[in-house]
């Protein structure tokens, strides 16, 4: 006879691990299902940030306990142990591919300050969720690591989840099983959303790379026509950084782009010495974000339907919130979507009312609308000292904000850049997007 559960998590990154762990400590019967044997190994390509702490994201004001090495969200009403230490970020900077600095933030001035001025963290995203594993285990949850769930179907009284070792019954099933999350795509909920594209990504992690601040997360960008951001994120245990390539088309050899940015830039002497302890990728599927992510008594949290990514700290949010409100409904009796009112509510105001995601997808497209020479020459305006900030939605706001002081003599001395940063600023997100989408989409149907 099937095990019965009163909610089966799927997936154990930081959503499912936390809404396992709370589901847990509130004495719900859970299962915690992960394909990976290994639940610490992060195999995807991830900067490992959590952002942000100098303000408000997502609804909470994350804030940081350094006597206890805990994360504290205030306005949720939780806080999480910070397993695997972290590192300060201080600053975000903006390369244009000759090198010229953009910077948001003065990482050289907060390191001799007593309480430095931190924008952000990086994390050990690994040590994070294994953690949080292992509480949600000494909270009585089955973990089922190495198992991948393979179809949900729905009962009289609840869920079926199958999967390639066993049939567990449940009364609701959270899903976390990340951006490409199948159990969305299986049922149906991808059907009402917008496909933008592929986000593709690989990463090197890289010790005894110079040049670049150990307190900062830094971004290479080129344009076409070897289109490119480069990501560059601080390792949280230890020195060195990890070193990521994304592209929208998927034709690009993006192996090809870092070895042409490790050897052949302008950044090319930073990593004269420098030696690859590691490699990663990843290929995700880009859709608009799901507005009502519950049905047939399955919720869908985090990456499984936002775009792109539900960030680190938003997943953390997520599961706490989904495994309370079901935990209330369990309470109530209600398996409907008003049992799930609280949960759907937050998410609505948080994430769907509060930011748009084309503001922060959209800023990939920039590589694809002006070429390497453009890039240099527009970054090249912007010299002065910014604020220090690192919102995925907001921090290219800080840039636009001065284009109406650099525009007129753009489009004096180069009037042809005028008509690419008027459609970067402008045009509807789909149309940025029309023509990858249609290769991308080439691409999936073989």
């Amino acid at each position: 006879m099937a095990k019965q559960y009163d909610v089966i998590v799927v997936g154990a990154g930081p959503a499912g691990a936390m809404a396992a762990k709370t589901a847990g400590e509130n004495g719900l019967k859970v299962a915690l299902i992960e394909r990976k044997q290994h639940i610490g190994n992060i195999g995807r390509s991830c900067c490992m940030m959590l952002l942000v702490v100098n303000e408000y994201y997502f609804g909470d004001r994350m804030g940081l306990n350094l006597r206890d090495g805990r994360l504290n969200f205030p306005v949720n009403g939780f806080s999480v142990k910070l397993y695997g230490g972290y590192k300060d970020l201080y600053a975000y900077h903006i390369y244009s591919p000759n090198g010229h600095r953009v910077s948001l933030g003065n990482a050289d001035h907060e390191r001799t300050q007593q309480n430095p001025y931190r924008i952000a963290l990086v994390h050990d995203k690994g040590a994070l969720v294994e953690g949080l594993v292992n509480e949600a285990v000494q909270a009585g949850v089955d973990l089922y690591s190495g198992t991948n769930a393979t179809d949900i179907r729905k009962k009289k009284n609840g869920v079926s989840v199958i999967t390639d070792k066993d049939t567990l019954n449940t009364t609701f099933v959270i899903a976390a099983d990340g951006n490409n999350s199948r159990i969305a795509a299986n049922m149906g909920f991808n059907s009402s959303r917008e496909f933008l594209g592929l986000f593709s990504v690989y990463g090197q992690t890289f010790t005894g790379v110079k040049g670049f601040d150990p307190n900062a997360f830094s971004q290479i960008i080129y344009g076409m026509p070897d289109p490119a951001f480069i990501g560059i994120s601080p390792l949280a245990s230890q020195d060195g950084f990890h070193v990521v390539a994304i592209g929208l088309d998927p034709g690009l050899d993006l192996k090809k782009t870092m070895k042409r940015v490790t050897t052949k830039s302008a950044f090319a002497p930073w990593f004269k010495d420098a030696k690859v302890i590691a490699e990663t990728a990843a290929a995700e599927c880009l859709y608009t974000p799901i507005h009502n992510p519950y049905r047939d008594n399955v919720l869908l949290i985090g990456d499984a339907c936002w775009t792109q990514e539900a960030e680190n700290t938003g997943c953390l949010m997520g599961g706490w919130r989904a495994a309370h409100s079901i935990t209330e409904a369990l309470l109530e009796g209600n398996t409907s979507t008003e049992g799930l009112r609280s949960y759907l509510d937050w998410w609505k105001r948080s994430y769907c009312d509060s930011y748009n995601y084309a503001s922060y997808i959209k800023n990939f497209i920039l590589s694809y609308i002006m070429t390497t020479d453009d890039i240099d020459y527009f970054l090249g305006h912007f010299k002065k000292q910014f604020p220090g900030k690192l919102n995925a939605y907001t921090t290219f706001d800080v840039l636009g904000a001065e284009l109406p002081q650099v525009l007129p003599k753009m489009a004096v001395e180069r009037p042809t850049i005028i008509p690419k940063i008027l459609a970067f600023n402008m045009a509807p997100v789909n149309v940025l997007f029309a023509e990858l989408a249609k290769a991308a989409k080439a691409v999936l149907a073989h």
